[in-house]
């Protein structure tokens, strides 16, 4: 399973949890301030631990 895939996943679980439990509890606003926050939270997390095939492979042949 790739990291993609797992966020994607994770994603699709948590996110409606959340989204019902701060319509309930606050508003419409609160739900969507917090859902776009842990959106850019989770863009941060995926862009920095992610790497790129092409980069690591150029960078192995480079040091041969």
């Amino acid at each position: 399973m790739s990291l993609n895939f797992a966020s994607i996943l994770l994603g699709m679980t948590i996110a409606p949890i959340i989204g019902d439990l701060l319509l309930d509890l606050f508003s419409f606003e609160a739900m969507a301030i917090t859902l776009g926050s842990t959106g850019f939270i989770a863009a941060a997390i995926f862009y920095f631990l992610t790497k790129d095939p092409i980069k690591t492979q150029l960078g192995t042949l480079s040091r041969e």
